[in-house]
Order: structure tokens, then C-alpha cells, then sequence
């Protein structure tokens, strides 16, 4: 029998499924499918206008979505010879540091959770 677990945890949320083989209720085989969440996004793209993709490729990393929409955004601005201010490209920057660092602060305070630190 075949049963299909994920993406159900919230840290896996819509990135890791599993396909499990059961023989009984031995599980005898897996079949891990990773970047799950990713699958469409390209054909998303082709279909959306460039102004409508960003609320997409956010998806990508809940956390710093930013970062994920600006090499989009780049591309476009580059191909529709959009002229940014110099004040927006630094708050970009500044916002996608930002995010960073609460991506990396959201990753240790989860894995030391998963390790048994309560305190984090």
C-alpha cells in the first residue's frame, strides 16, 4: 500500500512530502519529495503579468520574502528600463538584511527547540 504523509509539519510546510510504502504497518520503503512547494512557480510566472508574480515568489521563504521577490523585481526593472531612486535601493537593502537576520534568528531558535533548548 502506498500512503502519502506531508506536508503536514509546520516547518515542512508545503516544501518535504513523503510517499510511504506500508506492508502492513511496517513501513518498507520512502520516497521523499523535496521542493515541493517550488513545483509551479515557473509556470505561475508565464502566465501572471510582471506586477502580479512578486505576491507569488514571496511564498518561496515565508520568512525573507523579500529577498526572494527582489532578483524578480531586478529583472524586470532591468528589462523595462526602470530607473529606481537611490533612497528605495537602500531601504530594499536594508529591509532585505532585516529579514535576513530574522531568517536566520527564526532557524536557531527552531532547531535549538528540536534539540531540547526550551530557554531559546
Amino acid at each position: 500500500m502506498f500512503v502519502n504523509m506531508g506536508p503536514q509539519h509546520p516547518s515542512a510546510h508545503g516544501v518535504f512530502r513523503a510517499i510511504l510504502t506500508l506492508e502492513g504497518e511496517k513501513i518498507v520503503a520512502v520516497d521523499a519529495v523535496i521542493g515541493y512547494l517550488h513545483r509551479c512557480h515557473e509556470k505561475l510566472a508565464e502566465q501572471l503579468a510582471y506586477v502580479q508574480y512578486p505576491s507569488i515568489a514571496s511564498k518561496t521563504d515565508y520568512v525573507a520574502a523579500m529577498t526572494s521577490e527582489f532578483a524578480y523585481v531586478l529583472a524586470a526593472e532591468e528589462i523595462g528600463a526602470v530607473e529606481v531612486p537611490k533612497r528605495a535601493q537602500y531601504l530594499r537593502v536594508i529591509h532585505m538584511e532585516l529579514n535576513r537576520i530574522i531568517s536566520h534568528m527564526v532557524w536557531l531558535g527552531t532547531s535549538a527547540l528540536d534539540l531540547g533548548a526550551i530557554s531559546m
